[in-house]
């Protein structure tokens, strides 16, 4: 993340830290920025698909008196360049069951914001993707990129997410316009987080699933339960502590309001009972919830 040291500041960390049960320990030297300039953090940290190797990307260029750019790897003792790094942030790291190395962020080279290990060196995506990658996943051997606008469809449509076929980048199932923050993979679906309110024509509170089985389906998930109900974006967002969300009632009824993780499972129940038609605002707590992303469901 984006610190420097522990909150009693006695301990120097470098944006990457290691839990014991205990307390927090240093990662090696950490990452620095060259010449001691602003230090921007560390924005991922990834498991290498076989379990054994862990990598760091940002937009740090140093650790210790070592030059690492934008992505490193830890050998047990130090952190190590990955292939001469890249010339830019890099903010996801993924790789594929062949081994390949995948790398999302923001650079120009070796093609825009995507790359990927080619032996001791970086090698294109295609033709790259127009704008930041935030978030990278692997799944049923296809790549796929949510970030800004990646690509633009043969409508000229902005899209936020792109799947790799091995020939060229695509546009995901009917699209999707808006930031997109998170990509999880499970089994055949791909979860999709962000700030976009709509897919394929229906109203989605940032959240959807792709069906890689039925790849032209993009669904929403959790935007409202019929016509009649909608959900307002919660606020704050993000937050500590306490949120306040509310439902749009057409017509009256038993309702449910909860609290949801990425994988559809109840984390928390908000409310529930039997409410008129109209405007209903709950507060929730945020205390004890992990930090991530999570979904409001009517």
């Amino acid at each position: 993340g984006r610190f420097s040291r522990t909150s009693s500041g006695n301990l120097q960390l470098g944006g990457v830290a290691r839990w014991d049960g205990q307390n927090w320990n240093a990662v090696g030297m950490g990452f620095q920025n060259v010449g001691g300039g602003f230090f921007d953090g560390v924005d991922v940290l990834a498991l290498y698909s076989d379990g054994t190797s862990l990598f760091a990307g940002g937009s740090f260029r140093q650790s210790g008196e070592s030059e690492v750019s934008a992505i490193a790897r830890w050998d047990g003792q130090e952190w190590i360049e990955v292939s001469g790094g890249l010339p830019g942030t890099v903010r996801s790291i993924t790789s594929d069951t062949e081994g390949r190395l995948y790398a999302g962020g923001l650079f120009a080279e070796p093609s825009s914001n995507i790359a990927f290990q080619d032996g001791e060196s970086w090698s294109a995506v295609g033709d790259g993707l127009m704008g930041q990658v935030n978030t990278l996943a692997y799944l049923n051997d296809r790549l796929y990129a949510g970030g800004g606008i990646l690509l633009r469809d043969e409508n000229s449509i902005d899209q936020s997410v792109a799947q790799w076929t091995g020939t060229r980048w695509e546009k995901l199932g009917g699209g999707i316009s808006g930031d997109v923050f998170s990509l999880v993979a499970e089994s055949n679906l791909l979860y999709v987080g962000g700030t976009f309110l709509e897919v394929e024509g229906t109203a989605s509170q940032g959240i959807a699933v792709f069906n890689t089985a039925i790849p032209t389906l993009t669904e929403p998930i959790g935007a409202h339960t019929d016509s009649r109900s909608s959900i307002d974006p919660v606020y704050p967002n993000p937050f500590r502590g306490e949120a306040s969300v509310t439902i749009n009632l057409e017509i009256g009824g038993v309702f449910r309001l909860s609290l949801h993780d990425l994988l559809g499972r109840e984390i928390r129940l908000i409310a529930e009972g039997s409410l008129p038609p109209g405007r209903h605002s709950y507060t929730f707590s945020g205390e004890r919830l992990a930090p991530g992303m999570y979904l409001v469901e009517l």
